[in-house]
């Protein structure tokens, strides 16, 4: 009988191993998944209406023709979202009246109308592209030319990476090889729009507090030689004073020049550099 016991035991020990180590798999693989996309987060916070909708549609067809790409070719465009209520809502509202004509030559930022979030929209920048198994790389605007390709489908893209540049070298959230750049999980498109395939980047996490010391963020690790993305790609804005030991993510219009709130991160350099496409490998 206490044989029969102790097996009894032992069984109901694996079993319970067994589901905990397959808990924390689960666990792991979202994770993953969490931390590219961050999807769930987004409807959370954000809920889009069909009029604001029918808004992202027509801005997404004005914003796919400006790219100016050829027929016989796929773009990787992507995008970040910043959810807005409170002060930072009431700011945005009057940047967009006050400085409505920059916001429209900036190309990239779409602001819902109803004023609940913004998403600034980019080039995936000399992306590294895995289609049907083989390696691709992206242009300055995100795009692949070949023919061939115009016959991929959305889950047969995946974007691994990007190429290593001078001004572009990768941060702590990467993987980086003498040549590339690549992502710790690869970017899956949400939606194909005409040869334009389209991901979701999560939300904005910008406008940290100060920090002391050298390269403690993305921004800052991700341009080696130099001191933030200000710095590499020449983007000072007027607004405020030029610091090259933080991220100038707060230097946007109408700015009181203060390092930590997200109210002022429309115009400033980080927002700049995000919408041209230069430092989306940062937020992996």
């Amino acid at each position: 009988m206490k044989k029969l016991t102790d097996f009894s035991f032992c069984k109901f020990l694996f079993v319970l191993g067994f589901a905990t180590l397959l808990a924390a798999c689960s666990e792991e693989s979202t994770d993953k998944v969490n931390n590219v996309v961050n999807s769930s987060s987004i409807k959370e916070q954000v809920q889009i209406t069909p009029k604001v909708q029918q808004e992202i549609n027509k801005f997404e067809e004005t914003y796919f023709k400006q790219m100016n790409v050829t027929d016989n070719s796929v773009t990787m465009v992507g995008y970040r979202t910043m959810p807005l209520s409170g002060k930072n809502k009431e700011v945005v509202k009057w940047q967009f009246e006050k400085y409505k004509k920059e916001i429209e030559k900036s190309k990239g930022i779409f602001i819902a109308s109803d004023f609940s979030f913004y998403r600034i929209y980019f080039p995936m920048h000399t992306a590294i592209v895995d289609i049907n198994g083989k390696e691709y790389k992206a242009n300055e605007v995100g795009s692949i030319r070949g023919m061939q390709l115009t016959r991929a489908t959305p889950s047969s893209i995946a974007i691994i990476g990007r190429v290593k540049s001078e001004k572009v070298a990768g941060c702590s959230k990467n993987i980086i090889l003498p040549n590339k750049i690549l992502l710790k999980s690869k970017l899956i498109p949400t939606e194909n729009k005409k040869g334009f395939y389209v991901f979701d980047l999560g939300i904005i996490e910008c406008c940290q507090k100060e920090t002391r010391g050298v390269r403690s963020t993305p921004c800052t690790q991700n341009h080696p030689g130099y001191a933030n993305c200000s710095d590499a790609f020449q983007l000072w804005g007027g607004n405020c004073v030029q610091r090259k030991d933080v991220c100038m993510d707060f230097n946007g219009w109408g700015s009181d020049c203060v390092k930590g709130p997200k109210t002022y991160f429309l115009g400033s350099d980080c927002q700049k550099a995000m919408a041209r496409g230069h430092c989306w490998n940062e937020y992996m």
